[in-house]
């Protein structure tokens, strides 16, 4: 007979005992524990300073602690769930189970409602209060800052369309004499440049070849405009082209 009773021991009981033991208070308070300790960790290194890049290794790292952070939490959830699914079956039979049940609603309800309290603060006030108060300002704040900058463009362009008439002007005035030496026609290239306050100045063909240059130490490299800038350089008007760079203004 005990040889028979220890054959047809139940197979689940091992896995009860399993399950029992991932519902004990030193289980679920050690998951709790390390899902807090995994949260400050990966506070921790959000504040640390930024590295370069859109995901530095920082960044990599609080997104792995985020991950094990959510499956653990996943985890203790499925956990309390099957533990209120057990009061709930239990609650017709057992009193006990019954006073359990409301407890644990109070308690959720609790700490549901401040949450769903300031939630409704934030929308209500915040989102449709704070945020068309401040719409039509900041949108008047972007319209004159636009405003500014097209200002400031455009007075660039005068700016330099003008001295790279006076530019063209002496050189042409100067070029006779300077023909037969390509050196001293490359200085005065170059005092003109600095005269007129140019990091670059260059002559160049009706193909964009550079004919003359002078450069400064921080000057942006040549770049050939396009044939729209010949086009006018043909019929004798200033061209200020587009070009990829937007802190840098180019002249033909």
């Amino acid at each position: 007979m005990a040889s028979l009773t220890h054959d047809g021991e139940n197979p689940q009981a091992p896995a009860a005992r399993l399950w029992r033991a991932i519902q004990s208070r030193y289980v679920l308070g050690g998951g709790y524990a390390l899902a807090l300790l995994l949260t400050g960790v990966a506070i921790l290194l959000a504040a640390s300073p930024p590295e370069t890049g859109p995901l530095a290794p920082a960044s990599k790292n609080i997104l792995v602690l985020l991950g094990f952070n959510l499956v653990l939490i996943l985890g203790l959830a499925g956990i309390m769930g099957a533990r209120l699914v057990a009061l709930l079956d239990a609650r017709s039979m057992d009193a006990g189970a019954r006073l359990h049940l409301r407890f644990v609603a109070l308690f959720a309800l609790a700490a549901v409602a401040p949450a769903v309290v300031v939630a409704l603060f934030y929308g209500v006030l915040v989102n449709r209060g704070v945020e068309n108060w401040f719409s039509e300002r900041v949108q008047t704040v972007v319209e004159n800052s636009a405003t500014v900058a097209r200002s400031y463009v455009e007075d660039q362009k005068r700016y330099i369309g003008d001295h790279v008439t006076l530019m063209a002007v002496d050189l042409n005035r100067a070029a006779p004499a300077l023909q037969s030496s390509p050196i001293t026609f490359s200085h005065f290239l170059a005092y003109q440049a600095s005269y007129h306050a140019f990091p670059a100045a260059y002559l160049i063909d009706r193909e964009g070849r550079v004919l003359a240059r002078a450069e400064a130490g921080d000057a942006p490299g040549y770049v050939t405009p396009p044939e729209s800038s010949f086009q006018a350089a043909d019929e004798g008007d200033i061209s200020v082209p587009a070009f990829d760079s937007a802190d840098l203004m180019r002249a033909v």
